[in-house]
């Protein structure tokens, strides 16, 4: 059985059923319509240590399918696609100020800032036109990414993408490049085709999936999470006996391990490379200073209150026990499904872009996960967020290894080789916009090694 959760409302899905199909007619009859609506779901990638995998976590929208090269689509009538083909064929043609022209203007960032970002785009664009080949056109709501990609040696596709946002809230507004502001899912989304290309889009019946989920903003053309999942009320430290659930069962060892063994015990019920991470860490942090760390753990609690089925990844949700802790008291673990090992905790002192999105409240947490808990009597609903929630928040930058900024022409997935000192690469001294910009040439030196020119 599928349930429905749209904005912090579970009833809001009828509304937005309807909605759906309000919009579904209106774009049969709009002589904008260039083609029918397609809907697939692919398989969202989620970090585990140092590579990234497809999981069971599912999204699910409707596009039209290009599978065109730039320079020979024709977007017909459809003003929205004039748009963004017209975006980037200025790109192509290194017309940054029509390109300009075209991207939104924010509070937070400058237009020298987006014309530098658009700059390096051209410098890409223009150096292999003939290859750039436009995938989709993804609808977010009203907003719509533009899926692109580039061909590589070793016969797979570099995607990327661009998102346009609309200029105001009329029913006519146009649409703009997003320019110097981003937000997660989009990037998310795009890397769901890198990482999953060679499989495509997963075929399951959505049936199989307990949850269905609509990523807020987004109800007049749905984007939905389809996923498994069960909620708990358990105590980590003292479950009081096996819950019968596996993963959950895990979980409580590692924190009576915690609470009761050695760092090297607790390490052990870890993946290889989050143990010798964390073995690492206990070892610099002393004796003194890790006690004091294992009773502040000890002391603050996890009550777990609710499990993601992100297959091969599984997300175990917890507050403290003592509630009286600043800002959200939901956190997350991970625990991964080794195919030989079992069940094991990972990610120590790790974060990829499914991270970045799920820990932003207003995604995930706030609309979605409290109203559930607050459903099972486990705990209070927040109160109800205003605002477009995907066309807000300030740039998020993925992992440098997540930018694919190096890439072997051997290996289906990105380097997993990441520079030596990642905080220092983004740190909040330097202007975001020149960190993009480096990483966008690097990918630009990397395109120019490895990927065939046409």
């Amino acid at each position: 059985m599928i349930r429905y959760f749209t904005a912090c409302f579970p009833a809001r899905a009828l509304v937005a059923a309807l909605l759906k199909l309000l919009v579904a007619g209106a774009t049969l009859s709009s002589p904008l319509a260039a083609q029918e609506l397609e809907t697939e779901r692919w398989r969202t990638p989620m970090r585990v240590d140092r590579t990234t995998m497809p999981t069971d976590l599912l999204v699910e929208f409707s596009f039209e399918r290009l599978e065109t090269p730039l320079v020979d689509y024709d977007p017909g009538e459809n003003a929205e696609n004039a748009t963004m083909s017209e975006f980037a064929l200025s790109l192509v043609s290194g017309d940054i100020d029509n390109a300009l022209a075209l991207t939104a203007d924010h509070p937070g960032a400058t237009r020298e800032e987006s014309r530098q970002l658009l700059e390096a785009f051209s410098e890409m664009f223009s150096s292999v036109p003939e290859a750039v080949r436009l995938e989709r056109t993804i609808h977010l709501g009203r907003e719509r990414l533009l899926l692109w990609s580039l061909p590589m040696e070793n016969g797979e596709r570099f995607y990327r993408s661009f998102r346009f946002m609309r200029q105001d809230t009329s029913e006519d507004s146009p649409i703009q490049y997003e320019g110097a502001i981003s937000e997660p899912f989009s990037s998310l989304l795009t890397y769901a085709f890198q990482i999953d290309q060679a499989n495509g889009p997963d075929t399951r019946d959505p049936d199989e999936f307990e949850y269905d989920y609509v990523l807020p903003a987004t109800e007049e053309e749905p984007v939905r999470f389809l996923f498994n999942g069960q909620t708990l009320d358990v105590d980590a430290y003292n479950p009081g006996g096996e819950t019968g659930i596996p993963v959950v069962d895990t979980y409580t060892q590692a924190m009576s391990a915690l609470a009761n063994g050695t760092a090297e015990d607790y390490a052990a019920l870890f993946t290889d490379f989050s143990q010798s991470r964390y073995a690492d860490w206990a070892v610099e942090q002393g004796t003194e200073a890790y006690e004091a760390f294992r009773s502040d753990m000890l002391q603050l609690g996890a009550r777990i209150v609710f499990v993601m089925d992100a297959d091969p990844l599984y997300l175990i949700y917890h507050t403290p026990t003592d509630l009286a802790v600043s800002g959200s008291p939901l956190r997350y673990s991970s625990v991964y499904r080794d195919p030989d090992d079992g069940f094991l905790l990972s990610n120590f002192y790790v974060h990829g872009l499914a991270d970045t999105f799920l820990q932003r409240r207003e995604y995930f947490e706030e609309p979605f996960l409290r109203p559930l808990l607050a459903e099972a009597n486990i705990m209070e609903s927040p109160a109800e967020t205003v605002g477009l929630v995907a066309s807000s928040g300030e740039s998020e930058l993925p992992d440098p290894d997540e930018m694919l900024a190096v890439w072997d022409s051997n290996n289906s997935n990105p380097s997993e080789e990441l520079p030596t000192d990642v905080e220092a690469i983004v740190s909040n001294e330097t202007p975001w916009f020149w960190i993009f910009g480096g990483l966008l040439l690097l990918a630009l030196i990397a395109y120019r090694l490895f990927v065939k020119r046409q």
